[in-house]
């Protein structure tokens, strides 16, 4: 269910079950807060097209499939993608034409290690590592398609698994 341009995105609690795909539409009255715990369960997908701003815990329940794609931008607090940031076995996605995107490496001054990063930007933006801080990447990192580009920090990035380029991929 799609929520109008009225509403107000202010949640407690949410949890995305597995085979929902639910979308939050760009709210330009108010941002998509999340105050307590936002749980993605295996094989469900959050598309936050609207700013983003997780006061809580973001988990990815183990078991794969789980994707949280960000859209928006991202507010800038001491949160970030959520405090404490639980990644399971889920993918991080920044996405879209609305912005160029931050891909964070830090929260609070802790490292977030992202278990799948994946970067589908179109419509000529992009996505680059915040210049402080290593980007670890725990399963495997994908710049998605040929519209798709990311900038690296100069030699402060590491991925366990797969590195997959079907884009740009620059290396400050």
């Amino acid at each position: 269910r799609a929520a109008t341009a009225t509403s107000y995105h202010d949640f407690d609690n949410i949890e995305v079950m597995g085979g929902s795909v639910v979308t939050v539409l760009d709210n330009p009255n108010s941002n998509f807060i999340v105050n307590a715990t936002l749980t993605l369960q295996p094989n469900g997908t959050l598309i936050v097209q609207d700013t983003y701003d997780a006061d809580g815990p973001l988990t990815f329940v183990a078991g794969g499939g789980n994707t949280l794609r960000l859209e928006g931008a991202v507010v800038t607090d001491t949160t970030l993608l959520g405090n404490p940031f639980t990644p399971g076995t889920g993918t991080v996605a920044y996405g879209g034409a609305a912005l160029n995107h931050t891909v964070y490496t830090r929260s609070n001054g802790v490292q977030i290690n992202y278990h799948h990063l994946t970067i589908d930007t179109s419509g000529g933006r992009t996505a680059a590592q915040e210049a402080v801080g290593l980007l670890r990447v725990n399963g495997n990192f994908t710049i998605l398609g040929a519209p798709s580009v990311f900038t690296s920090a100069a030699g402060s990035m590491n991925v366990a698994g797969s590195f997959i380029c079907n884009g740009t991929f620059n290396h400050a």
